[in-house]
């Protein structure tokens, strides 16, 4: 009978991983809720946690599916600050609420790297798909 070690180290690692988040939240959760007692779980306050890893590296040459992996990452990021941040900065201005001065907050805006990337009609992509539409496309071209 084969076993690939390979599949029971990354399967080990994954439940790791799945567990140590877990009781990092529960740990948030029980600090941030000491002694409250909310009626329903719509009234609880909540932290949002993403993990998005960002630009990876292969051990080699990255190629054309690792740029896809990075680029849906920036296009993921770019929805999580629109989405959530920016919403939520909206939010506590029209609410008035103090003690939070989300003018401070500050982030990365990845919006042109997205641009330069996937525009029409100049961006990298765009073009990439538009010089393959041509009759005997060649390297050089």
């Amino acid at each position: 009978m084969y076993f690939d070690i390979t599949y029971y180290r990354d399967s080990l690692a994954q439940l790791l991983y799945e567990q140590l988040v877990d009781w990092i939240l529960q740990r948030i959760n029980g600090t941030t809720m000491n002694g409250c007692n909310f009626i329903n779980s719509n009234d609880m306050a909540t932290i949002v946690l993403t993990d998005c890893y960002g630009f990876e590296r292969s051990t080699g040459m990255n190629g054309f599916e690792q740029f896809c992996i990075n680029l849906y990452n920036e296009r993921l990021e770019w929805y999580y600050q629109q989405k959530v941040l920016r919403e939520l900065q909206w939010e506590y201005q029209k609410d008035n609420i103090s003690g939070v001065d989300m003018q401070s907050i500050q982030w990365f805006n990845n919006e042109p790297v997205i641009e330069l990337l996937l525009q029409r009609p100049n961006g990298l992509l765009p073009a990439l798909d538009d010089e393959t539409k041509f009759p005997k496309v060649c390297f050089i071209s």
